[in-house]
């Protein structure tokens, strides 16, 4: 499968929101843990739910593919 440049560039970006998001909750797991080691980790439906509050500090994020 060779995609066109239109499609490189939707993949492209796609995979630079995704690579932005995961070091993002990363960071905030990171962050979180140090600051209170009794905390426990956000889950994944957590997670989904931080996604949207991200969407709105970061709207370029909505550029991409949300399925």
């Amino acid at each position: 499968i060779y995609p066109n440049s239109a499609q490189r560039n939707q993949l492209w970006q796609t995979f630079g929101c995704v690579r932005f998001v995961w070091n993002q909750m990363l960071n905030m797991q990171i962050e979180r843990c140090k600051n209170n080691p009794e905390a426990k980790f956000v889950n994944a439906f957590g997670m989904n739910n931080l996604l949207k509050q991200l969407k709105v500090e970061y709207p370029w994020l909505k550029q991409a593919e949300s399925t």
